[in-house]
């Protein structure tokens, strides 16, 4: 199947080359199976198809025996691997007619291939796939599945449907990079070939039936990590570099939060004590470890891993200032350059958190909270889309009815860069979505308004499609 990795990463394209991994010469070579010594030489079949420069055009009198090529990999590479194809049905055709089978095969030697069979049964619909007398290791790229080096039938169960006369495009973006083979890049391959037949027999209505514009390319993803961090976490790690992206402030006498360019900056004297130097009126406070702060009216967080200790000693709010305003212990997280996107701001509630907080973005608020105790609740925020260069700011404090021994507070705070949820046009009226298990593998299974039972990929497009009853099924179970 087609796999996508979604949680805690992106991936990006960045090149692409489809190279001799698809060959438009054809040759009607009258052999029941397709050998060795067919590699490289185009399109190859036991009549009933001809070549159009482009593709192939399936002939009179209809009957339903396959088409294929195999190619040596010459210097492609890339872990990801698109196949592409348009399938035309005959304006004639109906039932199975209007379906093409197809079989997407990578091969590894494990040998020194001269002779010996790659598909075999070429003249009727099969499935069988060769491992040149066993010189080669075969794998379904579709599912990404080995089939070991003995011959057989092999990754079935693709198939395309379209509609009389018209062209359907049928595209497979293939993650090799996760593949249950252990092969995760295109150039762990030696041979990759392709097989199609026309589901149906004798049957007049798939004369002049057209596969063309056939591509396989490859590309290079490359993964970018979500941006994550802890505050806990990175200040006990003392990585500057991860520091460097935490600031720590304090909205001094007259200034009110949602005011960053008055901000006063707290100062850490040892790298974990974070000190405020301006004087509040009244916020005088005794921690309980017997530091005296009123004569400094100092903050602090106190950092003690042995201990296991880890303490916020907020702002005085309004009661014990002079000025009205509520003031806050405020930590700053700025988006770094290359992180820009939405974001999740989570804190840590409890009976020894802040009974206030206000998160906002560079000067405007997202939301506040005050509780007559505690935030007893964790508390998780979206964002919203950010630039780098974007500050958050969360605003800590505990209210004023309190005694000043309860502005000490526990807490942590959590910034994770969430990854984005995208939409795809299927061609069909999805109602229901499912994840399945094959192998090792995960994948996607829809279904439709119209009955139609999809395997897809992580990026929406379809690895088959079943058409049941035409009517909308009420349940949609993966294990069946």
């Amino acid at each position: 199947m087609m796999k996508r990795l979604l949680a805690g990463l992106l991936f990006c394209a960045v090149w692409a080359a489809e190279g001799a991994l698809v060959n438009n010469s054809f040759t009607d070579n009258n052999e029941n199976d397709f050998t060795w010594p067919m590699v490289n030489s185009g399109w190859q079949a036991k009549g009933y198809w001809n070549g159009t420069g482009n593709g192939v055009v399936h002939l009179s009198p209809g009957d339903n025996w396959g088409v294929a090529q195999v190619n040596a990999v010459t210097g492609e590479s890339g872990n990801e691997l698109v196949f592409s194809f348009d399938w035309t049905p005959s304006a004639a055709a109906a039932g199975n007619s209007l379906s093409v089978s197809y079989q997407l095969i990578g091969w590894k030697a494990v040998g020194t291939p001269s002779t010996g069979v790659l598909f075999g049964g070429m003249n009727y619909d099969g499935v069988h796939v060769g491992t040149a007398d066993g010189a080669l290791e075969k794998v379904d790229l579709i599912s990404g599945i080995s089939g070991g080096t003995v011959g057989g039938n092999f990754a079935t169960g693709y198939a395309a449907t379209g509609q009389p006369g018209a062209t359907k495009t049928v595209t497979l973006n293939l993650s090799l990079a996760d593949d249950a083979s252990g092969y995760t890049d295109v150039s762990d391959y030696d041979f990759i070939g392709f097989r199609f037949f026309i589901d149906s027999n004798d049957d007049s209505g798939n004369i002049g039936a057209t596969i063309e514009n056939v591509s396989l390319t490859t590309s290079v993803a490359q993964s970018v990590q979500l941006a994550s961090a802890d505050l806990k976490d990175d200040v006990r790690s003392g990585d500057s570099g991860k520091l460097s992206r935490w600031s720590f402030w304090w909205n001094p006498t007259g200034v009110s939060a949602g005011n960053s360019a008055s901000y006063a900056a707290l100062i850490s004297p040892g790298g974990s004590v974070f000190r405020k130097t301006d004087a509040v009126s009244g916020a005088n406070y005794t921690n309980s470890r017997g530091t005296d702060l009123s004569s400094a009216n100092e903050l602090q967080i106190y950092n003690n891993p042995d201990l296991n200790q880890w303490w916020l000693i907020s702002g005085a709010s309004a009661g014990y200032s002079t000025d009205g305003n509520d003031h806050y212990l405020i930590i700053g997280y700025t988006v770094q350059p290359g992180e820009g996107g939405n974001y999740l701001v989570k804190t840590l509630g409890g009976n020894s958190a802040p009974s206030k907080l206000a998160v906002y973005v560079n000067d405007s608020l997202i939301d506040s909270f005050s509780y007559e105790t505690r935030l007893t609740e964790n508390i998780s925020l979206k964002t919203g889309a950010l630039n780098a260069g974007d500050t958050v700011y969360i605003c800590l404090a505990s209210d004023s009815s309190f005694g000043r021994n309860d502005r000490r507070f526990y807490t942590n705070i959590e910034i994770d860069q969430l990854g984005q949820m995208d939409s795809f046009d299927t061609g069909y009226t999805i109602t229901k979505i499912r994840t399945g298990k094959d192998g090792a593998s995960s994948y996607i299974v829809g279904s439709s308004w119209e009955g139609t039972v999809l395997r897809m990929a992580f990026d929406g497009s379809p690895v088959w499609t079943n058409s049941l009853s035409g009517i909308m099924n009420h349940d949609l179970w993966c294990a069946d």
